[in-house]
């Protein structure tokens, strides 16, 4: 694993070129928080309906210090514009594969108002993964400020502080089919993309979580998406990346 892994300075050569980036975009301040309650209000700042979903939710959630890492882009008037979040997950003694289970079952309801339930073979890609794990989501761009590219610098530029702060195994997230079609999954940082990944067998009321994809990159993604971090090379492999391998960093995908 060490071998795969980006030294501190191409670390940093990447958060300064992605900020540097951003700020040519109009974006006043850049702004990194571990506190919850922060993000609430930079959220409603931003405009989005329910200011911040269930991933964080204080109500559905108990977060530990420093267990919490999210970034806020801000204008001149210092109003925030562009919010991402990303959270530690690790639980010992449980694979994320469990530990992702177990939370959407707890905090999704169906339409009759009860509790979800999945398939035991959700999630499989992940069945191995027993070390430090960190979900990014809870990206949102003001109307007024997209088109601009901004959540995509925002999250790969997440991506890389979470991976500074907790050196974990894996960064994840999920996404809808639209969105995978349309490469954000790459434009975003991911280097890996999972059809399927929640099989439902009691699916919850909200319809964009019936097909989602599970995302994400390891170590030697982040090393990657350093060495690129303003993803200059994804149009000349923009084709090609349509049918790109799902074992790519030795993902245990289940056929």
């Amino acid at each position: 694993m060490e071998l795969f892994k980006p030294d501190e300075l191409s670390l940093g050569t990447a958060v300064s070129k992605l900020q540097a980036e951003i700020h040519s975009l109009g974006i006043a301040d850049i702004r990194v928080s571990k506190e919850v309650a922060e993000l609430e209000v930079a959220a409603n700042q931003a405009g989005k309906a329910n200011f911040v979903g269930e991933h964080f939710r204080r109500t559905l959630n108990t977060f530990a210090p420093d267990h919490v890492l999210w970034i806020g882009l801000y204008d001149e008037n210092d109003r925030c514009v562009v919010t991402c979040g990303s959270r530690l997950d690790y639980a010992s003694g449980w694979s994320l594969q469990h530990l992702i289970q177990q939370y959407f079952e707890r905090v999704f309801q169906s339409e009759d108002g009860e509790p979800v339930s999945l398939s035991k073979a959700s999630v499989s890609c992940v069945s191995t993964f027993t070390g430090k794990s960190v979900y990014v989501g809870e990206g949102h761009v003001n109307k007024g400020y997209r088109g601009r590219n901004l959540l995509a610098l925002a999250q790969r530029l997440l991506i890389i502080s979470a991976y500074v702060r907790w050196d974990p195994e894996l960064i994840y997230g999920f996404m809808r089919p639209d969105k995978i079609f349309n490469n954000y999954h790459l434009d975003w940082g991911y280097s890996v993309a999972k059809p399927t990944a929640i099989i439902w067998e009691k699916p919850p009321a909200e319809a964009s979580l019936h097909d989602l994809y599970f995302v994400g990159l390891g170590v030697e993604g982040v090393r990657r998406l350093c060495s690129d971090p303003l993803l200059v090379g994804l149009s000349r492999s923009r084709e090609s990346s349509r049918t790109e391998s799902l074992h790519r960093e030795g993902f245990a995908v289940g056929q």
